[in-house]
């Protein structure tokens, strides 16, 4: 005999769907300042929805969460349901003059810091593959400025991954963090 698990959908039992509501009619989820923060400064969204791997399997996929363009289903508490909409927003945010990030593609942000001679990146992102769409040539420029500054060519990378251990590489003599 196998124990056969049943993955059918179920309704909210009714002690969690009072609680989601009770939430629900507190917040002000009416209020959209949060989605006009989390678009600030975007300059572009990704090329693709998906990250591929080189075996050609997708390990990011930005349309697996258009599930969150639905209302809030009373299984799911509506603050949770609202912070994974506003996590949604992916492509490249200049945060501040001279200071850009990649947001999206990972659980984390790739940040790109404009240095005298170069780009500092800190690229904390927990896959490999999931930060070589950041890195690209031509794929994510921030804007140009007086010095011709080039992304893919870092003066120093900050790098941490589940499947790298912590390194620095340093691509010209500067240091790093």
């Amino acid at each position: 005999m196998t124990d056969e698990i049943d993955l059918a959908l179920k309704p909210a039992a009714p002690a969690t769907a009072a609680a989601n509501a009770a939430v629900a009619s507190v917040l002000p989820f009416h209020d959209r300042a949060d989605f006009e923060r989390a678009e600030r400064g975007l300059l572009a969204r990704p090329s693709h929805p998906q990250v591929m791997h080189e075996l050609g399997f997708p390990v990011w996929d930005l349309d697996s969460y258009a599930f969150l363009d639905a209302d809030c289903p009373d299984t799911v508490n509506p603050s949770l349901w609202r912070q994974a909409q506003l996590n949604r927003f992916a492509g490249l945010f200049e945060v501040a003059e001279g200071f850009y990030q990649v947001r999206g593609l990972d659980l984390s942000n790739v940040s790109f810091i404009a240095g005298e001679t170069g780009w500092i990146v800190i690229d904390p992102l927990t896959c490999t593959r999931r930060s070589e769409p950041a890195r690209e040539p031509g794929a994510w420029r921030p804007p140009r400025s007086a010095s011709a500054r080039d992304p893919a060519r870092p003066d120093s990378l900050c790098e941490r991954g589940a499947e790298r251990s912590i390194r620095v590489r340093v691509s010209r003599t500067r240091r790093c963090c």
